[in-house]
């Protein structure tokens, strides 16, 4: 079987559906960029991988009434419970790790690699770019909300030390 040549490199049209079809099939990938200053100096890092989102309908599921017990402490509900989600699963570029050099701070590294990872996001056909914060990590939280991105209930159920935004990469809400 003779096996064909792949394209040429540059401009790779229709790429995000590409992506989104090789995540059907593999739990996740992902890459990590340094930035580097021309004598080698490392200024920063970024690593972002694809993740997928539940439907929109599971962010805010409906509120399960007050169940009564039976004599063996089981729970009746006056009605059945609300069915799963029935949306499509979406994917998000999702950071999980952002760190610039104390030398390099506040000249523009950090901005850069939130620039590369919204448009490696978006190449992969990702409906958003997501990460977490600390709570407490003020200046952190301020340079994400000047990017854009927004507090969203997190669907990936870190405890309440961390908040979950989200920057929207198709004009799509989380």
């Amino acid at each position: 079987r003779t096996l064909a040549a792949p394209p040429p490199p540059g401009n790779f049209e229709g790429g995000g559906d590409v992506v989104a079809e090789c995540a059907r099939f593999v739990d996740g990938f992902g890459v990590s960029v340094e930035a580097a200053a021309d004598d080698g100096e490392r200024l920063g890092l970024v690593s972002l991988r694809l993740r997928r989102l539940p439907p929109r309908d599971a962010f805010w599921p409906a509120a399960l009434p007050e169940p009564a017990y039976d004599d063996d402490g089981y729970a009746i509900f006056p009605e059945p419970p609300p069915p799963p989600p029935t949306g499509d699963y979406r994917h998000a570029a999702y950071i999980t790790g952002l760190a610039v050099a104390r030398s390099a701070r506040r000249r523009g590294v950090a901005s850069a690699l939130m620039d590369f990872s919204e448009r490696k996001g978006a190449a992969w056909g990702a409906s958003g770019l997501c990460l977490h914060v600390n709570q407490l990590n003020v200046p952190a939280l301020r340079f994400y909300d000047s990017l854009g991105f927004r507090i969203v209930p997190d669907w990936y159920g870190f405890n309440n030390q961390r908040f979950l935004l989200h920057k929207p990469l198709r004009g799509e809400e989380p």
